[in-house]
């Protein structure tokens, strides 16, 4: 924009003229556009305020290059120092202002990045962490519950089978335990 302006304010053919404000004015709309996505899409309200101080320095800018504009339209020559150097030098310092605050915004918006990295990071760390610890659990009281079925089911069926044993064995005197109530005797 700050070349096309320079330009703009520096010829004085009209065609081209019309084809840089043009330009300048496509340029203005999509910074504007461009600016309302950053700002829509910040993670934080110091890159949202950041790029709403780039639109306005850019509509700064933009009023001020109007009126240099104009100036030269009304007979005051941009390139004539005395008639609008000051007007020039604004425009310019504006420019300058501009780019600063979308450095500022890129900035902001690179540290929020980070930052988000940074939470993500930690998130998954923590998810992991609790994964193991909750598969450790797990792990742990399937082998309780494991250890606890074989005693109750492992136990009676060692009796029973040492009985059977002997009884296969020809010692038909042998001891059968009595059994209980469930399905194991």
């Amino acid at each position: 924009m700050r070349v096309a302006s320079s330009q703009r304010l520096l010829t004085t053919d009209p065609d081209i003229r019309a084809g840089l404000d043009s330009q300048i004015e496509k340029l203005a709309k999509t910074l504007s556009e461009d600016l309302t996505i950053a700002a829509d899409r910040s993670q934080s309200s110091r890159a949202a305020q950041a790029a709403a101080k780039v639109q306005e320095a850019a509509d700064a800018w933009m009023a001020l290059h109007r009126r240099a504009i104009a100036s030269s339209v009304e007979g005051n020559s941009a390139v004539d120092p005395h008639a609008s150097g000051t007007t020039v030098g604004d425009v310019d310092r504006y420019s300058r202002i501009v780019s600063q605050q979308v450095e500022l915004l890129v900035n902001y918006t690179a540290g929020d990045g980070f930052l988000f990295r940074q939470k993500a990071l930690s998130t998954i760390k923590r998810d992991l962490q609790l994964n193991v610890a909750g598969l450790t659990v797990a792990l742990f009281l399937s082998a309780l519950f494991s250890w606890l079925l074989a005693r109750r089911i492992i136990g009676p069926v060692a009796i029973a089978s040492r009985a059977a044993r002997s009884i296969a064995g020809g010692d038909l005197d042998a001891t059968v335990p009595k059994g209980g109530t469930d399905e194991l005797g």
